[in-house]
């Protein structure tokens, strides 16, 4: 959800750990993903990875919420809430929503923009995978999952974002070097992933 401006990197990590601070998130369980997990030197939103929770005991959901009726956004601050812009999906039990933070940074006001993905339990190493990219990277895992678990081509190797075997039944994993083993490959690092897939292309 890219608006053609870039954030650098430091200021990208530093404003979401600020806003899901903000949001009462868990540390231990949100990641921050896409290009910044990267470390690409500047990037063009910002994604983080959370699990989901209950319609009814959302969270996430209420404080993100509380936060569209804010009025000023201090980048500043965590005990201010910084007022959000819906883009797209934030409701109660939401799996993806989009979202503009209207924070201030060093004094200047600014438009974030704000992509949160959230996985079941069990998922949260393919959801790592998938969402720290690049796109490419995510292919190429599961041609090799297929591979490992011998799942014909025509199956999928990911069902409602989890990994499954042949069968199609799930194989839960949370951890994401676990998920490299269990995949028969080595841990590749996710700012090496851009060199790596770029190795494969160059090989």
């Amino acid at each position: 959800m890219s608006t053609g401006t870039r954030i650098p990197l430091e200021m990208a990590r530093t404003a979401a750990g600020y806003l899901l601070h903000c949001w009462g998130a868990d540390a231990a369980d949100a990641t921050i993903v896409g290009s910044a997990r990267r470390g690409r030197p500047d990037v063009g939103d910002i994604e983080v990875c959370v699990p989901v929770e209950p319609p009814e005991h959302d969270r996430l959901f209420k404080a993100m919420h509380a936060s569209v009726h804010q009025q000023d956004g201090l980048f500043q601050g965590p005990s201010d809430l910084p007022p959000l812009t819906i883009v797209q999906g934030l409701r109660p039990g939401f799996k993806q929503a989009r979202v503009v933070a209207h924070v201030k940074y060093r004094g200047s006001p600014f438009d974030l923009p704000v992509e949160i993905y959230r996985f079941e339990p069990g998922a949260r190493a393919w959801s790592l995978i998938m969402r720290t990219g690049p796109k490419e990277f995510g292919q190429w895992f599961l041609g090799r999952w297929k591979r490992q678990f011998s799942i014909p081509t025509e199956q999928p190797a990911s069902v409602e974002g989890c990994l499954v075997d042949r069968y199609g039944h799930r194989v839960p994993i949370d951890d994401e070097a676990e998920c490299f083993r269990r995949c028969g490959i080595g841990f590749v690092a996710p700012d090496r992933r851009d060199a790596f897939m770029e190795s494969l292309r160059s090989g």
